[in-house]
């Protein structure tokens, strides 16, 4: 479907350049999901405007169904690729149904009269993304993620087998990210569509993309998420050394060592895994052994018992973790 080669993405200043990459030669397939990864910088949403055409390649080739990407005319480029940029949609006066009827203009006349088969693909898309019973709403009055999936809409009425998006999730809390992405891969399944999208959600990226093509200043890379974590490709994205990715329970982010005392822990094994995860951040080591520290988990209820003091109750996780922190400022020599 496409295919890039020795493809080399910056600027133009008088006679000089400005690099953003190393040549690129990346490619991709019908129905997949492919998630342009790197660090701010590094040209992610450059790649995007150079392979929809708003920006000039420093070097190098594209090709669409085999064809140079350049030798399109603006109309027969736009029934192939359509771009839904990082930003607001249009204006907030359009209704639903207009925004993504806008989409139809490579297939309409100067007029842009919608003919039978430019509604049949409006609906189509409205359904495709679950805004069909919104169609007469604001643009204004929806949420992000409800623009957000107008946009999407727009570019599925345009009705083009390459779709790239810059940011999608951008400014979405975190069900309207995954739903936005599950979106996208349930579109990409059904109607054979490459989607190609920029991102910074790596823990959503990994476990939904087909593939990953990975941007750095002196390199780049491309495979699927499984070959890049296991060659530790994607390892420079973290700049604190001590992150890392666990295979099994995701990123894996340091925590504090800051108390020496130990705690040990009893009661209900059901409750006792929450509060071991909150003594662990709060820089509390969890101990199998009695220690100067110790908390019975019960239901709703933790017992602390330090050294030979009497016990004290607490009703909640915070409230105990507040009271270790303030109230035995110490605690680490305990």
């Amino acid at each position: 479907m496409i295919r890039l080669q020795q493809l080399v993405i910056g600027y133009r200043k008088g006679r000089a350049q400005q690099r953003l990459s190393t040549a690129l030669d990346f490619s991709a397939s019908p129905g997949e999901m492919v998630a342009i990864v790197g660090p701010n910088g590094v040209g992610k949403s450059t790649l995007l405007r150079t392979i929809v055409r708003q920006q000039t390649a420093l070097a190098g080739n594209i090709e669409l169904r085999h064809t140079r990407w350049d030798r399109f005319s603006q109309k027969a480029f736009a029934r192939i690729c359509s771009f839904v940029p990082t930003g607001q949609p249009p204006a907030s006066q359009f209704t639903v149904y207009e925004a993504v009827a806008m989409a139809r203009y490579p297939y309409t006349g100067w007029g842009g009269k919608l003919k039978k088969e430019d509604g049949q693909a409006v609906e189509e898309a409205l359904r495709a993304v679950h805004l069909a019973g919104m169609r007469n709403r604001l643009l204004g009055e929806l949420s992000d993620g409800e623009r957000q999936r107008t946009l999407i809409a727009r570019a599925i009425a345009q009705n083009t087998p390459l779709i790239l998006l810059d940011e999608p999730t951008a400014f979405l809390d975190i069900p309207n990210r995954y739903e936005v992405l599950q979106m996208m891969r349930k579109i990409s399944e059904e109607q054979d569509k490459l989607f190609i999208f920029s991102s910074h959600d790596l823990e959503f990226i990994l476990e939904m993309a087909d593939k990953i093509w990975l941007l750095y200043p002196d390199s780049a890379h491309e495979g699927s998420p499984e070959e890049l974590l296991r060659d530790q490709a994607l390892d420079p994205l973290f700049r604190n050394t001590d992150i890392r990715y666990d295979l099994q329970k995701g990123l894996h982010i340091p925590l504090r060592k800051r108390y020496k005392t130990p705690v040990s822990l009893s009661g209900d094994i059901a409750e006792i895994p929450w509060l071991e995860k909150a003594l662990r951040r709060a820089g509390y080591p969890i101990s199998s052994s009695e220690g100067a520290l110790r908390v019975e988990v019960q239901k709703n209820k933790y017992i602390l018992q330090i050294k030979n003091d009497p016990p004290r109750e607490f009703i909640s996780i915070y409230s105990l973790i507040l009271y270790l922190k303030n109230k035995l400022p110490d605690a680490g020599n305990a």
